[in-house]
């Protein structure tokens, strides 16, 4: 693990994780139900597109998210209190290799991790009757594989309502699901940036996933606009081969 010196939400932040995949949309990668998402390619095309253009394509999180924010402190003074902890506060954290990320909202000890969700009323009360089981799966399992942390801590809180925390180890059916459909994603990131870069299209930020290769600048070589003659995909072979670079890596460990 990384882990990137910046204060969640300030400038620094958001280029910390700019055009690169992270915990709270690992949903997008892959469902609760361990099923490859239906919205990966859409999630894939933003990250380029954030990649060519150098900036977010939407830093906007909405009014829960401020509402999240702004309690944050009286919630994790609640956690630290309840559990008899001190946790420690981190800007963005990625995997070694930089390529996947996320934003804790605190450190516990050597081994643990805290997410914190502060929904309305309605909503907290839908997950005490469990209605929302595996609503933050994705992400508190997302957080662990990046940081390597054993176990998160859930806390769902409402300053009316009384506090929930649910203790979340590594589940290894998810990490398994999950570093399959990883290596699809990429496989479609990569797929996709060797079209841009064959066309002579260069981005303004270039993420550690980008291919360092050399553009194959013939298609512009004619007057006029360029039209790009159809390519297959080549994602599906690119993800077989980021499948097999990850269980090598695993090997050497």
């Amino acid at each position: 693990m990384i882990v990137h010196d910046c204060i969640q939400g300030d400038p620094s932040w958001f280029e910390a994780r700019l055009a690169i995949p992270t915990a709270s949309c690992m949903h997008r990668i892959l469902t609760p139900t361990l099923k490859p998402a239906a919205g990966m390619r859409t999630y894939a095309y933003e990250l380029i597109a954030e990649a060519l253009i150098g900036e977010q394509a939407d830093s906007g999180g909405g009014e829960f998210m401020a509402r999240g924010t702004e309690m944050e402190p009286e919630a994790v003074a609640w956690y630290e209190l309840h559990r008899d902890v001190d946790t420690q506060t981190v800007g963005f954290c990625t995997t070694d290799d930089g390529e996947v990320g996320c934003s804790p909202d605190r450190l516990v000890g050597d081994d643990g991790l805290l997410e914190i969700k502060c929904p309305s009323a309605k909503v907290f009360v839908a997950t005490m009757m469990g209605e929302n089981e595996h609503a933050h799966r994705c992400q508190v399992q997302g957080q662990m594989w990046v940081t390597g942390r054993e176990w998160c801590d859930l806390v769902i809180y409402n300053p009316i309502l009384p506090p929930m925390v649910t203790r979340h180890t590594v589940d290894p059916e998810w990490v398994a699901a999950f570093e399959s459909a990883l290596a699809t994603f990429q496989g479609i990131l990569i797929s996709g940036a060797v079209k841009l870069r064959d066309l002579g299209i260069e981005p303004e930020f270039r993420p550690d996933w980008w291919p360092e290769d050399e553009p194959n600048y013939g298609a512009l070589d004619a007057p006029g606009p360029v039209v790009p003659e159809p390519v297959e995909d080549k994602s599906q072979g690119i993800a077989d081969m980021v499948r097999k670079q990850r269980e090598a890596r695993k090997g050497e460990r």
